[in-house]
């Protein structure tokens, strides 16, 4: 059937790009993005916010609700600032559901950029340029989603590169994956044809009366 083709190809990029995302984040490049504190501030910032946060979130310091909006303003430019991804609970990356979810997360990314590519195709496209489509999409969406971090959070200008180099890393994966799979197979429409005689023989057909 016409589908086993696309949706092989769909299945090859997800598990691609779950190896190269698993790739990435366990590997010693991911240790590097991110910023630490020495072994005993690490252990008394945890014990911190396990004491003085009481659930799972994403917290903004300072974030307390004030009657002044502009003293909050204020306090967050005055410094220290900062946002923050808390799991009291712990998190466990390597967990089963945490796979399976991780590649279906990819899946459908993966689907989502095969229907884009067959809708976007043309007769007569060649591998690169069908690769060109999905790469462009994804330069879109990182620009859209990584780097617009920057303008908030100017001094984190490393983590949301090397985040961006991740997903475009993705994104490349599956534009050379996809494009092997889906394809138009029909044939460049021509442009119509004119023919001068046939228009001066409809002017003199308008012209009779």
């Amino acid at each position: 059937m016409q589908w086993i083709k696309p949706g092989f190809g769909v299945f090859l990029a997800a598990l691609t790009m779950s190896l190269w995302s698993i790739s990435f984040w366990g590997g010693d490049l991911a240790t590097s993005i991110f910023d630490t504190a020495s072994p005993s501030g690490d252990s008394a910032i945890l014990q911190t916010l396990d004491q003085n946060l009481a659930a799972s979130g994403v917290y903004r310091f300072p974030g307390q609700p004030q009657d002044d909006p502009l003293a909050l303003y204020q306090q967050a430019k005055q410094g220290p600032a900062g946002l923050l991804f808390f799991v009291k609970e712990g998190i466990d990356p390597l967990s089963i559901r945490a796979i399976i979810s991780g590649f279906l997360h990819m899946l459908i990314t993966a689907l989502g950029l095969g229907v884009a590519l067959c809708l976007f195709t043309k007769p007569g496209q060649r591998y690169r340029q069908r690769m060109g489509i999905v790469v462009l999409i994804g330069l879109v969406a990182v620009f859209f989603s990584r780097l617009g971090g920057v303008v908030w959070y100017v001094e984190n200008l490393s983590y949301y590169l090397w985040t961006a180099f991740h997903d475009m890393g993705v994104y490349l994966l599956a534009g050379a994956i996809l494009a092997m799979f889906i394809k138009h197979d029909g044939q460049p429409s021509k442009a119509p044809e004119f023919d001068m005689q046939d228009d001066v023989r409809l002017n003199d057909h308008h012209r009779s009366p």
